[in-house]
């Protein structure tokens, strides 16, 4: 019982840890740069990178680098489905500039191109 308690007690911090680094990502648009730096990071989060690192795995799943591109991802399926900016606009906005990688990482996430899900929205 007092293994699981520590085990509830890890995941629950690792989730804080995640959802403030993740406002810190959206306010500090982290999300536009190309290859983001784990140590600008975890100094963001006066932490340091190994720490920041294993909590978004324990609580996501993920790397930092996959964590950033999925948020990337995430903004990028809200601007195709709330407004009418161009592909080269949305990939700007999302941190992007290869629209192949771009395609391929939305396909793999959505499972359907970004041209699909638009029209899946802006039908009529």
């Amino acid at each position: 019982m007092q293994q699981k308690k520590i085990f509830d007690n890890e995941r629950l911090e690792a989730i804080t840890v995640c959802r403030k680094f993740h406002r810190i990502c959206i306010q500090k648009k982290l999300y536009l740069k190309g290859r983001t730096d784990r140590n600008e990071c975890a100094r963001l989060m006066k932490t340091n990178h190994i720490y920041l690192c294993r909590k978004i795995k324990i609580a996501s799943g993920l790397s930092l680098n996959n964590f950033i591109k999925a948020i990337r991802l995430t903004i990028a399926y809200k601007l195709l489905s709330t407004t009418n900016y161009n592909m080269t606009l949305v990939l700007k906005n999302c941190g992007y500039s290869d629209k192949s990688a771009f395609y391929r990482a939305f396909t793999k996430r959505f499972h359907c191109s970004p041209t699909t899900l638009r029209k899946r929205f802006f039908a009529n």
